[in-house]
């Protein structure tokens, strides 16, 4: 799971090991038609809060996986490139 979150963030996409490790559980199902699917459970609304943000970021973890590689990281050295094209920087004297 380290390997999977040094080549994300080499894409621009931060998330935690834990949230990695639910990802695959969640989407284990889904691919492996063996697995067992997932218990749901009542949560509170903090809790729910928290979910939603990190659903949201795995649909974006889903996203960027099942695309080319190559792509993604034209994708990003255009973006890094537009960002520093738009900062100017001035001197403190």
């Amino acid at each position: 799971m380290k390997e999977i979150q040094a080549m994300l963030q080499k894409h621009g996409v931060t998330i935690s090991l834990p949230g990695i490790s639910l990802f695959i559980k969640r989407h284990k199902s889904k691919y492996d038609p063996k697995a067992e699917p997932q218990k749901k459970r009542t949560q509170s609304a903090k809790a729910s809060r928290s979910s939603e943000k990190l659903n949201a970021r795995l649909q974006a973890l889903e996203k960027v996986l099942v695309r080319d590689s190559s792509e993604v990281a034209r994708e990003y050295d255009q973006k890094r490139s537009q960002q520093k094209s738009t900062h100017k920087f001035t001197e403190t004297k």
